[in-house]
């Protein structure tokens, strides 16, 4: 897999939009209504519920949260 080039991004211009995108999906879960946990989808050919592409979401964003850290923060 390749790297995005970020060579000309500044970390605090990588935060505010780190910030930014985990901000929305928290206002986007929150107004879901319950009932729409259990629906379930399709993604790349399997069957998905809601709640567990919610829980891939905060998991994805635990590795972002690595890879910042390793990458960006290791010199702070």
């Amino acid at each position: 897999m390749q790297k995005a080039d970020d060579s000309s991004i500044s970390i605090e211009e990588l935060l505010e939009e780190f910030v930014s995108m985990r901000e929305g999906h928290i206002r986007m879960i929150a107004n879901l209504p319950a009932s729409a946990l259990v629906q379930m989808g399709n993604a790349n050919g399997s069957d998905i519920s809601v709640r567990a592409i919610i829980f891939i979401i905060a998991g994805h964003l635990a590795h972002h949260k690595k890879i910042i850290t390793q990458r960006y923060l290791t010199h702070v």
